[in-house]
């Protein structure tokens, strides 16, 4: 398929939003929790990768450690100011996820608090861990001093120890309005409608959208993956096995997989849905068979969070695609 060349971001390496976007109930509930100081324990920060989970724990461990009463939107804290914190501790389960990892960080979290009223142990990415690391993780919440509190973020909760999850005060959090997204990236996409494109296709997510912003390539990909998906209508069965073969090539990890193949519904159903109420030249609507493909991709999305096979679910969906 011919590659398209879209016109790309302006280049900002370090760019983010300036505020926490999104999920006002839950950034107000947080923040009178931090100012009544009825904290819980530990909170278990849910939701699809990069809605803004991490961000959150971290904006909200900030303003504990340094007893703020900001008001809202909150501004977004950079890791680095989080990180010189002495009463901070923090980790990537995604990066450490044994059991021998998991006990130093319980070591330090043992620590009682030098300047700030209590010690935070932040752990992003805790459905990473091994079932061994998280009894240690359970066994730590048990045991660690009032003063210590426990911020986790997981974007498969069902992953994890019913015990451990029973034990954290759970933080659900959604997808970003579109249109509050698109106020902000209105600066570095020219173009009104690409930037409500681009923004439909990260799906509420504000941390993938700061990634296309600093990586044109990213973008440039997704957004080819689109055009390939409308390209697809008029190709032959032979085509559509080849795109399969070569969406999946080299790629040896079913969770990969299962993510590429997730990927590609979400663009399909966006793409249909698009499509539902466009005209022919009759000025028909295109109703009847747009309706069938978007119920068949999100039969094939539920399938997909059943385990079946990524490759074989997408070749027998694109069978009809047209």
């Amino acid at each position: 398929m011919k590659k398209k060349t879209p016109k790309r971001a302006q280049k900002n390496a370090n760019w983010s939003f300036p505020h926490f976007i999104g999920n006002e109930q839950v950034c107000q509930y947080l923040q009178n929790v931090q100012q009544s100081g009825s904290l819980h324990h530990a909170y278990l920060f849910t939701g699809p990768a990069q809605v803004g989970k991490t961000t959150l724990a971290q904006i909200f461990a900030h303003h504990i450690l340094n007893d703020m009463e900001a008001t809202l939107p909150w501004p977004i804290v950079s890791s680095t100011e989080l990180s010189s914190h002495t009463d901070f501790v923090g980790f990537s389960a995604a990066e450490f996820s044994g059991v021998e990892d998991v006990r130093k960080i319980v070591q330090a979290a043992q620590q009682s608090p030098l300047r700030a009223k209590h010690r935070v142990v932040l752990m992003s990415d805790i459905d990473a861990l091994s079932e061994s690391a998280m009894n240690a993780l359970l066994k730590a919440f048990e045991d660690a001093p009032p003063k210590t509190l426990f911020l986790c973020t997981s974007s498969h909760p069902q992953l994890l120890l019913s015990t451990l999850r029973s034990r954290c005060q759970q933080i659900p959090l959604q997808g970003s309005k579109d249109a509050q997204l698109e106020e902000h990236l209105l600066e570095h996409f020219s173009e009104k409608k690409r930037t409500r494109d681009i923004v439909a296709l990260a799906e509420g997510r504000p941390g993938l959208l700061t990634d296309w912003v600093n990586d044109s390539e990213a973008l440039d990909a997704a957004e080819q993956l689109l055009e390939n998906i409308r390209q697809l209508r008029t190709q032959s069965l032979h085509e559509k096995h080849q795109f399969v073969t070569t969406l999946f090539k080299g790629v040896k990890e079913f969770s990969e997989k299962q993510e590429i193949a997730a990927r590609f519904l979400h663009y399909l159903v966006l793409d249909e849905k698009n499509r539902l109420f466009q005209k022919d030249q009759t000025g028909q609507k295109l109703q009847a068979h747009r309706v069938k493909h978007v119920r068949k991709a999100l039969q094939g999305q539920k399938l997909l969070r059943q385990n079946t096979q990524a490759a074989l679910l997408l070749e027998d969906l694109l069978l009809t695609y047209v």
